[in-house]
């Protein structure tokens, strides 16, 4: 609709300018979608390689905040990471597709709370694990939308509070690649008050010598 508005005659500049950011966002979400399909796809199939190395779950963690928080402050939000036995939550994996995954739970984070409301992140040791909660302040989810959780293209019962688009294969890249490196993933969520995201994986297993 926007492309043909531009082939019209009778516009000015700011309808213009109005008219390609639009275009470019529905281009952007176009390939989001397309990309995010292909890797499903990928993983679904076994066809995707992991360059697996020792990598930090808190200091990957910190960056993906870092990196994205512009999100939160947009909306206002407060973002809190607590690190626990920091130094203890070495793992092996693929920093690209953990990025992915971790980017995922928290762009969700921003997108179903309020304008204001808090966030919250936690990195710790759990046994033989390192774990990775994020705790929103959205609506929950029914158990009805618990069951399909991280299946592809489910549309759930809560809604963006900022008019964000979703594709409904967030939550399901993130279960493939966690399960990609034999980690688990979860939510614990009560109707009204919010929901918390967790993805375990396992510690890097270092060899020692008698």
């Amino acid at each position: 609709g926007m492309s043909h508005f531009l082939q019209e005659d009778d516009f000015d500049m700011l309808a213009v300018k109005d008219s390609a950011k639009a275009i470019s966002g529905s281009a952007e979400q176009m390939v989001d979608l397309i990309t995010d399909f292909l890797n499903v796809e990928a993983m679904e199939q076994g066809k995707m390689n992991l360059q697996k190395v020792p990598l930090s779950l808190s200091e990957l963690t910190g960056y993906v905040i870092s990196m994205n928080k512009h999100l939160a402050e947009k909306k206002q939000q407060r973002i809190t990471l607590e690190l626990c036995n920091s130094e203890e939550s070495m793992i092996l994996g693929d920093s690209e597709r953990l990025y992915q995954s971790i980017e995922n739970l928290f762009s969700n984070a921003v997108k179903y709370s309020p304008f204001g409301a808090p966030i919250e992140i936690r990195v710790e040791r759990v046994g033989e694990s390192a774990q990775i909660s994020v705790k929103d302040s959205g609506a929950g989810l029914s158990e009805e939308d618990q069951k399909k959780l991280f299946g592809k293209f489910q549309k759930l019962s809560p809604r963006p509070t900022g008019g964000e688009s979703s594709n409904g294969l967030g939550l399901s890249i993130v279960k493939l690649i966690v399960e990609l490196h034999e980690g688990t993933v979860w939510a614990e969520s009560v109707l009204g008050r919010g929901s918390t995201f967790f993805i375990r994986l396992p510690l890097e297993q270092k060899n020692t010598q008698a």
